[in-house]
């Protein structure tokens, strides 16, 4: 037995469920309230980052160094004192 009690008009809720498992489940949930938009392709991937004085010639020689390694690496990062004034 459940109860539910709305004071501020309208209460709407969905109650659902599936012997077909959570796959199922998702594919419910997302028809009733829409999908998740997928995020930016490069924050799947791997980011190099380290806090040191660089510069771009020091950028392009680690990405030298991880495609030399077979790294796959997605995005480097300029840190700190690069972008400290700017």
């Amino acid at each position: 037995m459940a109860e539910f009690i709305s004071v501020g008009g309208l209460f709407e809720f969905w109650l659902f469920g599936s012997t077909n498992g959570p796959k199922a489940n998702q594919q419910l949930l997302s028809e009733i309230t829409g999908y998740a938009p997928l995020p930016p392709i490069p924050s799947l991937g791997y980011h190099y980052c380290k806090w040191e004085y660089n510069d771009a010639d020091l950028m392009i020689k680690r990405n030298e160094e991880f495609t030399n390694y077979g790294f796959p690496v997605d995005v480097l990062w300029s840190d700190i004192y690069y972008s400290q004034d700017f």
